[in-house]
């Protein structure tokens, strides 16, 4: 099955149309592709009307940023909003999950350029090294004061262990440090 509507374009194994509420349910395994955003689950529920679509035990791609994650179920509520519950996100490369940010919910706004997660672990190398409550986060070029994501090594004589949590601040849209 292959359903497109508004740049949004999902396949699946199955749908189910509803015509008199306008919802869709596909059973997977499925795959959705966006502009910039791939996301594959196993079963989802798309509304036609009002663009609203959930899909569950997702995988998930933002091309922009590279950022790539898992999450128990992913939801858009309304455009330019995608709500994760349950998930991790990283921008390491696939297999290689050097750092990851794991929290209960993340909810991110492509229009204004970040995101908001609750209950937050950074883990490096599936163990938890820090908790935030909340945080506030930028998803692409825009400039925000906050830390940048972390890096990660060995020194270089080959004894020790580094991680750098730089912190940003935009103290003007010409200035700022880090």
């Amino acid at each position: 099955v292959q359903l497109e509507q508004a740049g949004m374009a999902l396949t699946g194994d199955q749908a189910v149309y509803d015509q008199a509420t306008g919802q869709v349910d596909i059973t997977g395994p499925l795959t959705s592709r966006s502009a910039g955003m791939l996301l594959t689950g196993d079963q989802a529920r798309y509304d036609v009307n009002s663009g609203f679509f959930s899909i569950d035990d997702a995988t998930f791609l933002f091309h922009q940023s590279e950022m790539r994650g898992l999450a128990t179920q992913i939801r858009r509520p309304e455009n330019h909003i995608i709500e994760i519950d349950q998930g991790y996100l990283t921008t390491c490369a696939p297999a290689r999950n050097d750092w990851s940010v794991v929290a209960s919910e993340i909810r991110l706004n492509q229009e204004e350029g970040f995101g908001t997660a609750s209950n937050i672990r950074l883990q490096v190398k599936d163990v938890p090294v820090f908790y935030w409550p909340w945080a506030s986060f930028p998803i692409d070029d825009r400039r925000k004061t906050g830390f940048l994501y972390p890096t990660f090594g060995s020194s270089n004589a080959g004894s020790g262990f580094y991680l750098s949590t730089p912190y940003y601040l935009n103290l003007a849209p010409h200035y700022d440090a880090t």
